[in-house]
């Protein structure tokens, strides 16, 4: 199994099938603002970091130790009544949680604001009164979750996606239903093998048509292609995640990060860790003079 490009994971077991082109995204098209790229590659920069640096979470399980449940209460956050008193709460539960990671964020080179954010929302996920261990591993598996599969018999078209408001902003109308393929066999004067090949031709005429027509309405709401994150010498793309964490957290310098991965030229790995961390906002740690 390698890298699916519906989900955006690293599979650490992936063949040489996946040094070709990845695009960096849950699907085909994303916000000009690249929500939903910016959102699956920063849940691929977590997850790898915990599983190069498994201090990382020991030490997260201590920042959190002494939290009362109530941080990580889900149900405050999935109440509809709303109001000023749940906006206070929210807001109360999310500083408790900040100030207690801050000494951690600090330690790691992860300083950014929204390395809180998404962290609470992972443990705002996890339910059950777990202690701090168990609670922080159950949380990272957020970060590596699947996609709902399939996407689209699930969740009938209604121009957005459950829980972001992005495409819905953008798309006028609902994203069309592909039309059923409407066709009869009649077995007393054809043959099966004579038909199914008609039939295929058929459907995948309608079926492209169909394909370029949605493609053509998220053109014309100015939704963009995801990116496409590109390797040299044959490389895996995604191993630029490990390259990050390697040179954020576990304190690798770029010479050492090349010389691992075969050799690379330093301003291959420098380049790569300058997109990489722009990709998903993170304040990249000071870099020496000499690599």
């Amino acid at each position: 199994m390698g890298h699916d490009p519906a989900s955006g994971l690293f599979d650490a077991r992936a063949t040489k099938s996946r040094a070709q082109p990845k695009r960096i995204g849950a699907g085909e098209y994303d916000t000009p603002d690249g929500f939903h790229i910016r959102r699956r590659s920063r849940g691929l920069f977590l997850h790898r970091a915990a599983a190069l640096e498994p201090e990382l979470l020991l030490s997260l399980a201590e920042a959190i130790e002494s939290l009362p449940m109530e941080t990580f209460d889900l149900a405050g956050y999935a109440d509809d009544d709303g109001g000023d008193e749940w906006l206070a709460e929210a807001i109360s539960q999310f500083e408790q949680f900040s100030t207690a990671i801050m000494p951690w964020q600090n330690d790691w080179r992860l300083t950014d604001d929204w390395i809180s954010e998404e962290l609470h929302s992972a443990f705002c996920w996890v339910s059950g009164n777990l202690p701090a261990t168990e609670r922080v591993h159950a949380a990272w598996k957020y970060f590596n979750r699947e996609p709902i599969r399939p996407f689209s018999p699930i969740y009938p078209p209604t121009g957005g996606l459950p829980g972001t408001t992005g495409f819905r902003h953008y798309l006028s109308e609902p994203v069309p239903l592909l039309l059923v393929f409407r066709a009869r066999w009649y077995p007393q004067y054809e043959f099966r093998a004579d038909i199914l090949g008609w039939l295929k031709g058929q459907f995948e005429q309608e079926l492209t048509a169909y394909l370029d027509a949605v493609e053509k309405q998220m053109k014309a709401a100015g939704l963009v292609k995801t990116p496409i994150k590109r390797s040299r010498r044959g490389g895996d793309a995604m191993q630029h995640f490990d390259w990050l964490v390697l040179f954020q957290v576990r304190y690798r310098t770029q010479a050492s990060i090349a010389k691992q991965y075969g050799n690379l030229d330093i301003s291959t790995v420098a380049d790569a860790l300058r997109s990489t961390a722009e990709l998903i906002g993170l304040t990249r740690r000071s870099t020496p003079t000499l690599e």
